[in-house]
């Protein structure tokens, strides 16, 4: 397509192209050929840079100068001085973040209860301690359940003698 443009004669003194089309070999040495297109002096290449080398100093000069919080002071008052100064909302017990606040704090004792009383049933079945279930053997859980039950009935005849003592 570029040669028949300029066989038939479109002036053309630079060719751009992307990443996949300047990296093709034979189509650069094709253009690079004398009478075809000029290729841009590495003078001229060096000065653009040059340019955006010192506009790039300036902003980072710039950017290094500046009070971040001096300007968003700035900015609070030239808002405060459009819309006048803010006013603080005010929360209630009805307000989205306090009822988020309940909720999240109620799934949080539930889970705690939770807990509570897995660590519960883990200490009436190790006797103060920790024993994960499947580490014992069949008999030893057989063991261990009536001993619980024993403890159960025991607590039922106490609760049974206090009604009776006390009359509740």
């Amino acid at each position: 397509m570029l040669q028949r443009a300029l066989e038939s004669g479109v002036p053309a003194a630079r060719v751009t192209a992307d990443a996949e089309y300047g990296s093709d070999r034979r189509r650069r040495v094709w253009l690079e050929q004398p009478g075809v297109v000029s290729r841009a002096d590495g003078k001229e290449r060096e000065a653009r840079q040059e340019v955006r080398f010192s506009r790039l100093e300036g902003l980072i000069g710039s950017a290094l100068n500046k009070n971040p919080f001096q300007e968003y002071l700035e900015i609070k008052q030239q808002v405060e001085a459009i819309e006048g100064p803010r006013q603080i909302p005010t929360v209630t017990d009805q307000s989205p973040a306090v009822q988020l606040i309940k909720d999240q704090s109620d799934k949080l004792n539930k889970n705690m209860n939770r807990v509570v009383g897995l660590l519960e049933r883990a200490m009436l079945r190790g006797q103060d301690e920790v024993i994960p279930e499947e580490h014992s053997t069949p008999k030893e859980r057989d063991q261990r359940a009536e001993r619980l039950l024993g403890r159960m009935q025991q607590a039922g005849r106490s609760r049974e003698l206090w009604r009776e003592l006390f009359g509740k």
